[in-house]
């Protein structure tokens, strides 16, 4: 293997030492104008910016060696320049990062002997690797790519100069994204702040509807009960068992409406208690849009309340007429349900007789809204 390739070999490796070293000091803050290292600034892309180092290395007469487009890197192929007596050898490594830094590998001939007579060349010359030439040797080596340099406005960077700056730069763009941050955080909590209020609020207005109607039914339990003689039926414990039969008539309602789409209605259901707690009768009304199949769903309503057991709490002797609304609206599958408490009507001790025509679809019952 001759000289030139071995030279060639281990200033690769030199290099990306070299280079490591350079960011480090870039880095570090340090700068030491003697080093074999130059760093530029670029504004253009990474890859323009490794043609442009190229093109101006080539001018100056280097050939490349190697070149590594992928990682942004290239490297020359060994030239000379004397120092008095002692010939040195050298390599410019480029790499293309953040920043462009190059680095100049150099390795110094010294001759053993003031002569360079000799029979055997190879025992007189002793080759050391040195990265620290003098200021004169480093100007004729980096001052034309300098020079080259600026012409693709590639301008050399001075850390002690733009260090500082790059420091206040990050610093006030570090406290710009905290304030963002801290206004972000803070609107974030004021959202929730006020949807939790906003909870709260709805939470109170609805305990006040609910002791609202509780009141309502109590008045109206001690209105009922006042103008009777007879207590035998607690519409507390009537309301228990309607309430848990809710969800049932809710599915039921549902399982009739899910194959139709856009309909609504509001009504009445109206029933009789026996005193076995039985309902015996069972009647609804309702007021519906168009699309409802209204008689469908007043039948299934009807027979879902006959299934309706109310226990006595002794044995009783009156019949129980209880009326609770109903109101309806959505599309298909999604329905929204409302349904009230259930009041007293009547209580008698015959069978009642709800104010309705007990006869359908005869030619004297009045057309729904539905048939209409």
């Amino acid at each position: 293997m001759s000289t030139d390739q071995k030279f060639g070999q281990s200033s690769v490796r030199l290099c990306c030492i070299a280079l490591l070293f350079a960011n480090s000091l870039r880095f570090s803050g340090c700068y030491l104008p003697p080093a074999m290292v130059r760093t530029y600034n670029y504004d253009v892309s990474r890859e323009e910016a490794l043609n442009q180092c190229q093109q101006v290395i080539m001018r100056l007469g280097y050939e490349i060696e190697i070149i590594d487009a992928v990682d942004g890197h290239f490297l020359t192929r060994v030239r000379a320049i004397k120092r008095l007596f002692q010939p040195i050898e050298y390599v410019v490594f480029v790499s293309v990062e953040d920043r462009i830094d190059v680095i100049v590998y150099s390795e110094v001939r010294t001759f053993r002997r003031a002569s360079q007579l000799g029979l055997s060349a190879g025992e007189l010359v002793v080759q050391d690797a040195s990265n620290n030439l003098g200021l004169r040797f480093q100007r004729a080596i980096f001052n034309p790519i300098s020079r080259e340099f600026a012409h693709n406005d590639i301008k050399l960077w001075n850390p002690d100069k733009q260090n500082p700056a790059y420091d206040r730069e990050i610093r006030a763009y570090e406290q710009k994204r905290l304030k963002r941050l801290a206004s972000i955080r803070k609107g974030k909590e004021a959202r929730e702040k006020k949807a939790w209020q906003g909870m709260l609020a709805e939470y109170g207005l609805e305990r006040d509807d609910a002791r609202y109607d509780a009141v309502l039914d109590a008045e109206h339990q001690i209105v009922f009960y006042r103008d009777k003689d007879v207590r035998d039926w607690s519409l507390v414990e009537m309301n228990k068992v309607v309430a848990a039969q809710d969800e049932l008539m809710k599915r039921a309602i549902l399982d009739v409406m899910e194959r139709y789409h856009d309909y609504k209605g509001v009504g009445r259901m109206d029933w009789i208690v026996a005193p076995t707690g039985r309902v015996i009768d069972s009647r609804v009304r309702l007021t519906t849009s168009f699309n409802t199949p209204e008689d469908e769903l007043q039948r299934m309503m009807e027979n879902q309340v006959r299934l309706w057991f109310f226990p006595p709490s002794a044995r009783q002797q009156n019949y129980v007429h209880l009326t609770r609304e109903v109101a309806f609206q959505g599309n298909r599958h999604n329905i929204r349900i409302s349904l009230s408490r259930p009041r007293f009507v009547s209580m008698t001790d015959e069978f009642p007789i709800i104010h309705k025509e007990l006869m359908r679809d005869t030619l004297f019952a009045e057309p729904s809204s539905s048939q209409n």
